[in-house]
C-alpha cells in the first residue's frame, strides 16, 4: 500500500453505500455526490480546469473530441463530464453509432480500418456526402443536448420514410441507430428532473424489526440517505412518518408505499403552512424510485451474504443475488400437481413471501408446462398487485424446465437474471449457454442455491402431501 492510500483509509470513519440499478447510474450519482460534497481525495473534480468536455469540431467534415477547456470560437462543446469514464463511454458510442470520423485534418488521401469495419463512411475517399455527413453529426449533437426523444422520433420517421421509398438498406441503418439510442438511453431515476425538493421514503421488514429508508433530493439530487430502525408494529410506519417530519423539512412531493390513511398530507399540508403532495405509485418512474429506495433498504437490513457475492461472480450474473426466488413442482404422474417458490433475502428465509400453487391448467405429467405456469402467475401476482422483484429465480430441473421459466418471465415482460439447478450432478444451467456450469462442491455460492432449493422443495412435497391426505380422508 503506497504512502497515499495508506493516508487515506487512516482517514476513513465509517463506509455506506447507494444502491443503483446499472452502471450508468453509478457513474451519474458517483458525479453528482463528488460535485457536491468536494472529497478532499478528488481534488482534480474541485477544479473547472480538470473537467473534459466533448468538442464538436467547426470543419468541413465534423469530428467529435476530448478537450479540457472551453474557448471562445466556433467550436460547439458538450459538458464539463466529471467522470472521465462516462465521457468516453458517450464519446465512443456516438463515433461508432453515426459513424463520425477519428482521423486528423486535412481529410487523409485513403481510408482507414475504421472505414472497412463498418465505424465510418469515409468522407476522405468520398465515401459519403457532406450533406449526408453533417446530418448525422447532427444526431450526434442531439444526443448530446439531451434531446434523446426527439432524435428518436426523427429517426424513426426517416426510417418509415426510407422504408417506403424501398431505400433499404438506409433504413436498416436508421433501425441500428434507434437500437442503440434506446440501450444506452436508461433513463437516470437518481437524478430527476425537478426542480423543487421529494422525499422518497420506503422501508424493509424482517420478522419483528423493520428498517425504513429515507432519500431527501433536492433539484434531482441526492442529499441525503438516511435509515432508521425500529420493533415492528403495525402502525409503525404511518407513526414515523408523522415523528420524523416534526424534526425535519418537508418537502414539496414524498413518495412512500401505500398507507392506510388519507390525512397524512393534510397533517403534513398544515404543519408546513404549504400543501404536500403524497405519491403511493403502482408503476413508472416514481414506483421505481421507490423500488429502488426499497432495495437500499433491503441490503442495509443484513448486509449482502457473502455467498451472494461470490455467485454473482461465478455466474457472472448482472447483479448481486441479494434477493433469490426459487420455483419447484410436486405431483406423482401428474396428480394432484403442486408447485411452490420460496424466497431468500441476503442468504436467509424470507416465509412472509413464501407461495404455493395448485397446477390449474396443466393435465397429466408435464412438468415444464407446469414450472411456466406457476412462475407466470407468481410475477404476473407481483406486477398486479404490487411487491418486491427478486434479483435472481431459480427453477429445480435442467435446460427443460429453465426454458420454461424463460418463457413465463418473457410473456410478463420481465427481465431478471435465471438459472436452474440439476439435483443429480448439481449443474447450473444458464439462459444462452450450452453448456451447464459445475460449481465446486466447496463453493458457498453453490451452498447458497443448495438451500434454496431444498427448501422449495420441501415447501412443495408439504403441500403435496397436505393435499394427499385430505383426498384419502375424502
Amino acid at each position: 500500500m503506497d504512502s497515499k492510500t495508506e493516508s487515506l483509509v487512516n482517514e476513513i470513519k465509517d463506509v455506506d453505500f447507494i444502491v443503483t440499478d446499472n452502471e450508468v447510474e453509478a457513474l451519474i450519482l458517483e458525479d453528482k455526490l463528488i460535485k457536491k460534497n468536494q472529497p478532499k481525495y478528488n481534488i482534480m473534480l474541485k477544479d473547472n480546469d480538470y473537467y473534459s468536455y466533448i468538442m464538436v469540431t467547426n470543419e468541413e467534415f465534423p469530428r467529435l473530441l476530448t478537450v479540457r477547456k472551453v474557448l471562445d470560437d466556433k467550436n460547439r462543446y458538450f459538458g464539463p463530464y466529471t467522470s472521465a469514464r462516462s465521457r468516453t463511454i458517450v464519446l465512443q458510442f456516438l463515433r461508432d453509432v453515426f459513424k463520425i470520423r477519428t482521423c486528423g485534418s486535412p481529410l487523409p488521401r485513403r481510408a482507414c480500418l475504421r472505414y472497412h469495419i463498418g465505424r465510418c463512411d469515409a468522407p476522405c475517399v468520398e465515401g459519403t456526402s457532406k450533406e449526408e455527413y453533417n446530418g448525422l453529426v447532427e444526431s450526434a449533437v442531439m444526443f448530446l443536448k439531451g434531446k434523446n426523444q426527439d432524435l428518436l422520433n426523427q429517426l424513426k420517421t426517416e426510417m418509415k420514410k426510407a422504408s417506403k421509398e424501398i431505400r433499404y438498406e438506409h433504413a436498416m441503418r436508421l433501425r441500428d441507430q434507434i437500437e442503440a439510442i434506446e440501450r444506452i438511453n436508461k433513463k437516470q431515476k437518481i437524478e430527476l428532473s425537478k426542480t423543487f425538493d421529494l422525499d422518497i421514503i420506503n422501508y424493509f421488514r424482517d420478522g419483528h424489526r423493520i428498517l425504513i429508508e429515507v432519500f431527501n433530493m433536492n433539484h434531482g439530487i441526492v442529499q441525503n440517505q438516511r435509515r432508521f430502525e425500529f420493533e415492528y408494529i403495525d402502525s409503525v410506519f404511518l407513526d414515523f412518518l408523522k415523528r420524523y417530519y416534526t424534526s425535519n423539512p418537508i418537502p414539496d412531493e414524498i413518495i412512500v408505499p401505500k398507507i392506510e390513511d388519507d390525512s397524512l398530507g393534510k397533517y403534513l399540508g398544515k404543519i408546513r403552512g404549504k400543501s404536500v403532495k403524497i405519491y403511493s405509485p403502482i408503476k413508472g418512474d416514481k414506483k421505481k424510485l421507490l423500488d429502488l429506495v426499497g432495495k437500499n433498504a433491503r441490503l442495509h437490513f443484513a448486509g449482502e451474504s457473502a455467498e451472494a457475492i461470490e455467485l454473482k461472480r461465478e455466474l457472472r450474473l448482472s447483479r448481486i443475488p441479494a434477493v433469490i426466488d426459487c420455483f419447484d413442482v410436486s405431483n406423482i404422474q401428474g396428480d394432484l400437481a403442486t408447485g411452490s417458490c420460496v424466497r431468500f433475502v441476503n442468504g436467509k428465509p424470507d416465509k412472509t413471501q413464501y407461495r404455493r400453487f395448485k397446477i390449474r391448467g396443466v393435465k397429466g405429467p408435464n412438468d415444464p408446462a407446469m414450472m411456466q405456469e406457476i412462475v407466470f402467475r407468481r410475477y404476473s401476482s407481483i406486477l398486479e398487485m404490487g411487491g418486491d422483484l427478486p434479483d435472481l429465480i431459480v427453477v429445480d430441473g435442467g435446460k427443460t424446465q429453465l426454458n420454461a421459466a424463460k418463457l413465463a418471465i418473457r410473456n410478463v415482460n420481465l427481465n431478471i437474471d435465471l438459472i436452474s439447478l440439476a439435483k443429480k450432478n448439481e449443474e447450473v444451467y444458464l439462459i444462452g449457454r450450452k453448456t451447464p456450469i459445475v460449481l465446486s462442491k466447496s463453493s458457498k455460492g453453490l451452498q447458497l442455491l443448495q438451500n434454496v432449493r431444498d427448501e422449495a422443495h420441501r415447501f412443495a412435497i408439504t403441500y403435496h402431501k397436505l393435499l394427499r391426505g385430505k383426498k384419502a380422508i375424502e
